[in-house]
């Protein structure tokens, strides 16, 4: 099955985030991203960066594109 990265990094290494910095952005599409996403190129887009971090370590790191005219994003965090 699938695991988050962060459930295995934390049960089998016992490697736990100790920081997550992370940048929202609004972009417009680039030809590559405009045929992935099946919209037109400079369309609108929300550009999530997201970067974790264990002291000064690299842990994990993500981009997510996201359709400017489909998105509804909640954030909730625990410690």
């Amino acid at each position: 099955g699938k695991e988050q990265l962060c459930r295995i990094l934390r049960d089998d290494y016992k490697i736990i985030p100790t920081s997550t910095k992370e940048t929202l952005e609004l972009i417009f599409a680039n030809e590559d991203q405009a045929e992935k996403l099946g919209v037109d190129e400079s369309y609108p887009l929300l550009y999530l960066q997201d970067t974790r971090y264990h002291i000064d370590t690299i842990i994990e790191y993500t981009e997510v594109f996201f359709k400017g005219d489909k998105l509804r994003i909640n954030f909730e965090y625990n410690g």
